[in-house]
């Protein structure tokens, strides 16, 4: 899901509210902001940064964080595979974003 909308209205509130409610559920959050519009996975870089380590085992293009240039899809898929071992565990992640939401 991705919620979008003006700084402030409460985004990640609704993400929360939403999360505590669904069981079992992996919340994993990011903040886009156009400032970082240039930086190659910036977004997939914060997601990363907020999973146990041991999730990004065998999962080259996330361990390290995800190298200039590398293939979206591929980055994708790595993400993807790790919410999905995060849900088999039955475990709930929920990081906030390091600075205040903002639109892309």
């Amino acid at each position: 899901m991705v919620i979008e909308g003006e700084s402030g209205i409460g985004k990640s509130a609704l993400a929360r509210r939403v999360a505590a409610r669904a069981e079992p559920c992996a919340l994993l959050m990011a903040a886009a902001d156009r400032a970082e519009a240039d930086l190659e996975y910036g977004v997939a870089e914060q997601l990363r940064q907020r999973v146990d380590p041991h999730l990004l085992t065998g999962r080259a293009l996330l361990a390290g964080g995800a190298a200039p240039g590398a293939s979206p899809f591929a980055v994708g898929a790595d993400l993807l595979a790790v919410i999905g071992a995060l849900l088999a565990r039955g475990s709930t992640t929920s990081s906030g974003p390091t600075g205040p939401p903002s639109r892309p």
